[in-house]
């Protein structure tokens, strides 16, 4: 299923800017949240804000997954964030998300960066078991500043 726009937390834009992030060698992992959540840009700035709301399901661990070939590049000054498409398979019971969430696990804080609503219903995205629950980032990377 394809990822509708990302939003990013302020809390990141502020730590990014601190340098407190390092985001092309920091740990990124992304991770499924249910539907009990409501997101605030302005008010959840940590991985302890969000947790509880994180999925418990067979197939998917806790915590998220570290994302893989992570690039976050300055190109004619326009920087984006990108990295592979995060995947999880399916166990028993199938695999059922509202939104997907980055953050920084490198950073003592655990610092979001930013999330996607996965169905823009909204509902929740599922799989049954056996199947890939993939996140299709958009083409152009996770998010760009200009």
């Amino acid at each position: 299923m394809a990822a509708s726009t990302f939003a990013i937390f302020h809390t990141f834009k502020a730590r990014e800017g601190q340098k407190l992030l390092d985001m092309d060698t920091d740990d990124i992992k992304c991770a499924l949240l249910d539907s009990g959540w409501t997101p605030s840009l302005s008010a959840d700035a940590d991985w302890a804000d969000i947790s509880a709301n994180e999925i418990s399901q067979t197939g998917y661990t806790a915590g998220g997954l570290s994302v893989t070939s992570l690039s976050y590049a300055n190109v004619a000054g326009t920087v984006t964030f990108d990295c592979d498409d995060p995947a999880w398979t399916a166990g028993a019971g199938g695999i059922a998300a509202r939104y997907c969430v980055f953050y920084d696990n490198t950073d003592t804080a655990k610092t979001l960066i930013c999330y996607s609503l996965l169905d823009d219903s909204p509902a929740d995205h599922s799989v049954l078991e056996g199947q890939i629950f993939l996140i299709t980032l958009p083409a152009t990377g996770i998010f760009q500043k200009a």
